[in-house]
């Protein structure tokens, strides 16, 4: 596709080798110009470091990552680092992620001299021009970091990231730490420079609402594992997993219209260190049977664009189409 910006395969990364951590176990993904997918699940499911691999600034254990046709496993890190100028990251802290001893300016210049192409005033004007962009006046620019509210930070966390140009900017967890208000104003910026620019979108995140507000497209995390993917609206309405179904069964507001129905999970997550032959999610699952434990489920389409990897369709029907 000429506007796809990135395709991952296969993807794998695992940490440790006396016992080794399957933290990303053969995540498929693909992203075009324009286009959010947000990557959601619970806290270890490795949504983090899938977006860490697909940037190579965690050395996958296998599969493939194309970044605008180039695949980044076979390049040289000179090469890799000149890649990385179409693929910045936002982080979550915007506290942490910024350099106090820097001003503002500076520390937007600073992936302009790393990667190159521009003179100290060419460097100086991309750097006012990407602020203003993000909301930051050119009186403020010479201030520090620690004079800057959360909002203001962020985005200026944001025109650091967009100052190169990319394609593809990364963004983890990066409204989370931010009060509601606030967060629905850097969503908002993160939309309107979607519009100007044409930017794709990896947003990892937790947060169902801020998913249902910027997401064309909603990929669900279990244990190193895509479990549910498709277009927002179509995961939302109609939930082919039951992790899914879980998931947004907790979300606030639907839970205060069930009042007493709603019930957590039950367990935990299986080791990563040791993990299951079938589903990883079969044994907190009410629709788990035998074949659930013994094999693994492959992914099944349901629509256009719409997938699930559940042995029951998570509607508590068995493969041959009978009741459970």
């Amino acid at each position: 596709m000429a506007d796809q910006v990135i395709a991952v395969r296969d993807l794998h990364v695992t940490f440790g080798r006396k016992t080794p951590v399957r933290a990303v176990n053969g995540v498929d993904l693909t992203l075009a110009r324009g286009e959010t997918l947000a990557l959601v699940g619970e806290s270890g499911s490795g949504k983090s470091t899938t977006a860490r691999a697909v940037l190579h600034l965690i050395r996958p254990a296998g599969g493939e990552v194309e970044l605008l046709g180039q695949t980044l496993g076979t390049m040289r890190p000179r090469e890799l680092r000149q890649m990385r100028r179409h693929a910045q990251m936002v982080f979550q802290d915007p506290y942490g992620s910024l350099d106090p001893s820097m001003t503002v300016q500076r520390i937007v210049e600073e992936p302009l001299k790393v990667h190159g192409g521009l003179n100290a005033a060419g460097r100086r004007e991309r750097a006012m021009e990407v602020l203003e962009l993000c909301g930051v006046a050119r009186a403020h620019v010479h201030r520090f970091p620690g004079e800057f509210s959360g909002g203001q930070r962020q985005r200026i966390a944001i025109a650091r990231a967009i100052a190169t140009n990319p394609a593809l900017v990364v963004a983890d967890e990066a409204v989370s730490a931010l009060d509601v208000s606030i967060r629905n104003q850097v969503l908002n910026l993160f939309q309107s420079l979607q519009e100007q620019l044409g930017l794709a979108y990896l947003f990892i995140t937790h947060d169902l609402g801020v998913v249902e507000q910027i997401a064309h497209r909603v990929a669900i995390m279990y244990l190193g594992r895509i479990v549910e993917s498709g277009p927002t609206a179509e995961v939302f309405a109609d939930p082919r997993h039951p992790y899914t179904r879980a998931l947004l069964d907790a979300r606030p507001d639907v839970r205060q219209a069930r009042r007493t129905d709603w019930r957590p999970l039950p367990g935990d997550p299986p080791d990563p260190t040791f993990l299951p032959t079938g589903c990883a999610f079969a044994q907190r699952c009410a629709l788990a049977t035998e074949v659930c434990i013994q094999v693994l489920p492959e992914p099944v389409l349901h629509g256009d664009a719409h997938t699930s990897s559940c042995h029951h369709d998570g509607r508590g029907t068995a493969p041959d189409g009978s009741d459970r």
